[in-house]
């Protein structure tokens, strides 16, 4: 399973395509979900890496408020976005060992779990569980981004913190696009069904300030869209998605940390 679904080749491969779909596969057989990075959207904040030139994580050109690619470094405008069509939704709550014990994302639990009931809340506002862990809220809409270097690629577009309003908020939006079926029942378009604009906007509160996402602008897919889309969706639901942190992640979720929510609840926000 590739995230890279619709790629653009710099130049035309030297193969016929009786070959490649003679070999289709080959190589890639014994790789399973865990082997799998897939690319996740984050906006380059004020202390992100990525953004400071003596950084090894640094990339040419990033600046603060910039959306990039965590697996391809590729980045783009804040202010004229990208556009991604949303494909599955899940809402988890995510184990963080805390930033002094050199953090460290643990594990993904079900927001069905009762593993909340177990926790208490610290000086942070964070849900401490009884080994020292936090748990973090954390809404995941799995995506295609459109437009890129590379085509169009499957990510995971993580809020958590003050953006759960904006995630609730797109949420609405997407089930606000209704069809009648023919037995009568209403139901939403499926969430592949239309491509949204999401673009960075500055943000502050009484804890600091910090570039948050703003969803906007929808559009009808293309036919070919929604077949990538209904694709990844199956894939999403069929459980052989990893979404746990790679190296890369787990630092940029560092960040995210730090900024989204400081000192304030997980849950209120």
């Amino acid at each position: 399973m590739a995230t890279q679904v619709a790629k653009k080749e710099d130049a035309p491969l030297a193969v016929s395509l009786e070959d490649l779909t003679s070999f289709a596969g080959a190589g890639v057989e014994a790789v399973k979900k865990e082997d799998i990075a897939i690319p996740f959207i984050n906006i380059i904040q004020s202390n992100s890496p990525q953004a400071n030139k003596r950084e090894g994580k640094y990339i040419e050109g990033a600046e603060i408020g910039m959306i990039f690619n965590s697996v391809t470094n590729e980045i783009f405008d804040g202010e004229k976005g990208i556009e991604v069509i949303p494909c599955a939704y899940k809402r988890e709550l995510d184990e963080w060992i805390p930033r002094e014990q050199e953090g460290g994302f643990v594990s993904s639990h079900s927001i069905e779990s009762t593993i909340l009931s177990t926790t208490t809340k610290n000086e942070k506002g964070q849900d401490v569980l009884p080994n020292g862990n936090y748990l973090v809220n954390t809404a995941k809409h799995f995506v295609l981004l459109v437009g890129t270097k590379h085509g169009t690629v499957q990510c995971l577009l993580p809020m958590k913190g003050t953006q759960l309003k904006k995630s609730r908020r797109w949420n609405t939006q997407i089930m606000s696009q209704t069809l009648k079926l023919p037995d009568g029942s209403i139901k939403s378009y499926p969430s592949f069904a239309y491509a949204y604009t999401i673009t960075t906007i500055p943000e502050k509160n009484s804890q600091g300030s910090w570039f948050g996402l703003e969803v906007s602008n929808q559009r009808p897919v293309t036919s070919e869209e929604f077949k990538l889309g209904a694709s990844f969706h199956g894939t999403v639901m069929s459980g052989a998605i990893d979404t746990a942190p790679r190296e890369e992640q787990k630092e940029i979720s560092e960040v995210c940390r730090k900024v989204f929510w400081p000192r304030s609840s997980l849950w209120n926000n």
